[in-house]
């Protein structure tokens, strides 16, 4: 009784904070900058494709603001996933390593070349890969040949780890690296959400030789839907960019297409967008940890739970409050009452491994992972 009476008492005060605003939601974009400008400039030019000089530009603004050496602009975070893993190797039947908890698109890629998912656990705090767990799974299932780890159950080759970044929290990548190093993996970072995130100064998405963002309507800046890869191998970075124009050879107006390619490439009208978009990322940054820290010091005593926090250089693009083992049961109640009063909040993704295309595939006992989703829950963190 105690419970529901504070948990009520809790309800009642948001629901007058929040009257008639729009702050309940999850995420929603700002786009009060240069958005319609650039975007005017793009229609009136003609050039609203895939050519045209907005994408060139935000591959180069992109550049400069991650310091990655090549970026190549596509379609969506999905599709540079499936690009970042083609280019680094991973073949029909190869296993490749990837977190329980994540967003359904890496899953998805590596699906896409008829290649397995082999899910892996996470750890409590930051949300990301458990690497000593995962060391020690993998000397336990492992076998060696031609310099490549197999599953010793499957036989398959285990060719790459993709590391997510949760929510822009830095993953562990220096015992990352060792791990990738040690097992001979081709390690691929899934910073799609984790533009304006760094670790040890370096940003997300840059500390392997490939990685990948997102720039979904709900990320911290949006091209309405786009991605990119960041590089730092020349041939790797031309082969994306010719895959992702479906492999056509530059030619005045021939159409030849020297393998199969993809058509991914992100529009102008996009990348207008998005430029006007990353002119005001540091503005974006500052709002968010704003929010972040007034989450941090209205759940500070909380008896239901906790807010995920790292104290690196991230983007804090959703908080996430984590409730207390004896409160987990209250998770569907809580999304349920405060969504009822306009409160956007969502729990976290269903562990990948729990829906129906992907239950048979290799995994970890995900324990955490699925605690983690028991109890966490995510809440508006809009910059408005």
């Amino acid at each position: 009784m105690k419970i529901d009476n504070n948990l009520n008492s809790f309800i009642s005060n948001i629901k007058k904070t929040l009257k008639n605003s729009s702050r309940g939601f999850l995420h929603i974009p700002d786009l009060n900058g240069n958005e319609k400008k650039y975007l005017s400039d793009c229609i009136d030019s003609g050039y609203v494709s895939s050519i045209g000089p907005f994408v060139e530009k935000f591959e180069d603004d992109l550049a400069r603001y991650t310091k990655s050496k090549y970026v190549v602009a596509v379609c969506n975070g999905t599709s540079a996933l499936h690009l970042a893993l083609k280019i680094s190797g991973v073949k029909k039947n190869d296993e490749v390593l990837t977190p329980s908890l994540n967003f359904v698109a890496a899953s998805n890629a590596i699906m896409y070349l008829n290649a397995v998912p082999h899910f892996i656990e996470s750890e409590i705090n930051t949300l990301n890969i458990d690497t000593k767990k995962l060391r020690n799974y993998l000397k336990k299932i492992t076998f060696s040949k031609d310099g490549f780890s197999y599953n010793s159950k499957t036989k398959r080759k285990i060719k790459a780890l993709v590391v997510l970044h949760a929510y822009g929290i830095p993953a562990d990548m220096e015992n990352l690296k060792k791990i990738s190093k040690e097992f001979n993996l081709e390690l691929i970072e899934d910073a799609a959400e984790a533009i304006g995130s760094h670790l040890k100064g370096k940003h997300l998405g840059t500390l392997s030789n490939v990685g990948i963002l997102s720039f979904n309507g709900n990320k911290l800046i949006t091209t309405g839907g786009g991605g990119a890869l960041l590089l730092k191998n020349k041939k790797q970075a031309a082969l994306a960019k010719h895959l992702s124009t479906t492999a056509k050879k530059p030619h005045q107006w021939r159409f030849f297409h020297d393998t199969l390619g993809f058509n991914y490439r992100m529009p102008n009208v996009n990348a207008a967008l998005g430029c006007a978009q990353l002119e005001r990322i540091d503005s974006f940054k500052e709002k968010k940890l704003r929010i972040h820290n007034n989450y941090l010091k209205y759940f500070k005593d909380s008896e239901f739970g906790e807010i995920v926090h790292s104290n690196k250089d991230v983007n804090f693009w959703i908080n996430n409050f984590r409730l207390f083992d004896e409160y987990i049961h209250l998770k569907e109640k809580l999304l349920i009452k405060t969504n009822e009063i306009g409160l956007q909040t969502r729990p976290i993704w269903d562990l990948i491994e729990s829906l129906p295309h992907f239950s048979k595939m290799p995994k970890m006992r995900n324990q955490v992972a699925q605690k983690i989703y028991s109890s966490v829950i995510s809440l508006p963190s809009s910059t408005n």
